[in-house]
């Protein structure tokens, strides 16, 4: 992990996917931050999940012994438990950046889902890019 953020383009694809969320302002963002705080938060948003998918899913290849567990099965694993992770530091942040409490159903139902769905879609897409043929 330590090698992965060392690397300079690491950080420009964080930066470059940060400033795109912040200009684009999704999933209400657009609406309910002004800009400087928008961007602030897509880039916390962005390096936190990141780092998060990073480490999950590497310990669950590893601690799990994913890698031996078949192609999709290790493939949606990791994403599966990638997705949880997500969801607590989304969470988190939210909480702690925007005041929004993990209360009530419907929220924490929507976080998790776009969080776990998020995290299973580029799961499948690395692996597929990773995957020899």
């Amino acid at each position: 992990m330590r090698a992965h953020f060392s690397q300079p383009r690491t950080w420009l694809f964080l930066l470059i996917a940060g400033i795109l969320l912040g200009w684009s302002g999704p999933f209400g963002t657009f609406g309910d931050l002004a800009p400087v705080p928008r961007l602030l938060y897509w880039l916390i948003v962005v390096t936190a999940t990141y780092a998060t998918g990073v480490f999950v899913h590497g310990w669950a290849a590893r601690a799990l012994a994913l890698r031996h567990a078949g192609f999709w099965r290790a493939t949606l694993a990791g994403g599966l438990l990638t997705g949880a992770a997500v969801t607590l530091v989304l969470l988190a942040i939210n909480w702690a950046g925007l005041g929004l409490a993990p209360a009530g159903g419907g929220y924490l139902l929507v976080m998790t889902a776009n969080a776990v769905g998020a995290s299973l879609l580029i799961s499948i897409a690395l692996a597929l890019a990773g995957r020899e043929t």
